[in-house]
């Protein structure tokens, strides 16, 4: 698996709507690494999601996901979080 290379935005819409990136949790089992896809989207009053709060934790230990096909680590305990 490749590592995750980071990628910009939509650009601003024709209604001057600015987008945001969402993650979307990919469904899977215990055993397996968490593995999330990156979208984003445009700011719209139709634009429905969940909000998940994540806390960081220490810098220097990581764990291993699939971020959009790519390997990627996290801080903190992101099982716990999804």
């Amino acid at each position: 698996m490749e590592d995750f290379q980071r990628r910009e935005l939509l650009p601003v819409s024709e209604k001057e709507l600015p987008s945001i990136g969402l993650v979307e949790l990919q469904p899977g089992v215990d055993t397996e690494p968490i593995a999330i896809n990156l979208t984003d989207a445009y700011l719209t009053d139709d634009l429905v999601h969940e909000a998940l709060l994540y806390c960081w934790g220490d810098a220097n230990v990581k764990v291993p996901i699939s971020l959009t096909g790519a390997a990627f680590g996290v801080t903190g305990e992101p099982v716990r979080c999804f």
